[in-house]
């Protein structure tokens, strides 16, 4: 069985739009692992899942390696956007 980096490395390749939503990419690895029965998943299916976390890091450390599998330039502006405001606030107390 292939590792989970390159399991999301395939969905990534051959779902474009995989690379835009974490929640769609899920849905789709776990679906390709037979996870999902019709549109839900069963308590019991959801159980053995691989994590949601896990399937979002993979999808990162994928999308840091292969540039041409990263999100669409709307979607990686927003991304920019967000970490450039990381460290940016200061919490000031009432005294």
């Amino acid at each position: 069985m292939k590792n989970l980096y390159d399991e999301v490395k395939r969905i990534l390749e051959d779902l474009p739009a995989m690379r835009n939503s974490d929640k769609l990419l899920v849905w789709e690895y776990w679906h390709k692992h037979g996870l999902i029965e019709g549109e839900s998943i069963s308590k019991a299916s959801y159980m053995d899942a691989k994590s949601y976390d896990s399937i979002s890091r993979a999808r990162r450390k994928v999308q840091e390696d292969w540039a041409h599998l990263r999100s669409s330039s709307f979607i990686q502006a927003g991304k920019d956007r967000k970490e450039a405001t990381k460290g940016n606030f200061v919490l000031l107390d009432d005294f």
